[in-house]
């Protein structure tokens, strides 16, 4: 009878510890996840900005369309670009499990003059 209960009992133990195991893995996952996107969006900024403070407009651009196709976690990219400054704003979500917020990477750099 003791062995019966202490089957049971090992049961209903991994019944809960179960769970919390699955969880933890989860929020590994989404981690390593929001850290690839952090780089991929860093990345993706710093191109941006080069492509645009070299007064390449269309193809920063182009570039900016393909990395957004590339990457389904990056949702927005924004380039504003005045006489003297480039900024590129790049937004990007996790898309997986929790509630994560939206992650924004800017870069701001000095445009080019032609001469």
């Amino acid at each position: 009878m003791n062995r019966i209960l202490n089957q049971r009992g090992s049961i209903i133990e991994f019944t809960l510890i179960a769970p919390m195991i699955i969880s933890l893995a989860l929020v590994v996952m989404q981690l390593m996840l929001l850290f690839t996107q952090r780089e991929q969006s860093r990345a993706a900024a710093d191109r941006i900005a080069f492509l645009a403070a070299t007064l390449d407009k269309s193809a920063a651009a182009f570039e900016a369309q393909r990395i957004m196709t590339s990457f389904p976690a990056i949702t927005d990219v924004a380039i504003t670009n005045n006489a003297d400054l480039v900024k590129v704003e790049i937004t990007a979500t996790a898309k997986l499990f929790l509630p994560i917020p939206e992650l924004t990477y800017q870069i701001e750099t000095e445009a080019v003059k032609e001469p």
